[in-house]
């Protein structure tokens, strides 16, 4: 009996701990998320609705993004030329989605971030390697 009580005490402090480890980064992303809006809203002129669609389709690419630069059986080059083949198709996802022009400032808008260190991107040889 003793050790059940001792067990759901472990699993349920086992539990808090993982709770609170992942409500920390949370906040912090989802803040990101709500400041990027604004600026497409505020500097690229983009229609809620645009937004929602650039969102949605950058979110559906960050987890293969992060699979890309986490394989440590490809070379910096595998990884620069897989990049690049789903930037560009994410792009045509992106010039479908909202049209040519608005695409086209959405694109200017990010390398406007990238050059500012906002894109998230490292600059090369600057990797957790």
């Amino acid at each position: 009996m003793k050790k059940i009580i001792l067990s759901i005490c472990f699993l349920f402090g086992a539990l808090t701990f993982v709770t609170a480890q992942q409500g920390q980064g949370g906040g912090k992303a989802a803040k990101r998320m709500a400041q990027m809006k604004q600026r497409l809203k505020d500097e690229v002129k983009l229609t809620d609705v645009q937004i929602d669609s650039v969102m949605a389709i950058n979110q559906a690419y960050q987890p293969k993004q992060s699979e890309i630069r986490m394989d440590q059986s490809m070379s910096d080059t595998d990884k620069q030329t897989k990049m690049k083949a789903m930037n560009d198709e994410r792009a045509k996802r992106i010039e479908a989605a909202i049209g040519k022009e608005a695409s086209a400032k959405v694109q200017e808008f990010n390398a406007k971030q990238k050059g500012a260190g906002g894109g998230g991107n490292r600059p090369q040889g600057q990797g957790n390697n």
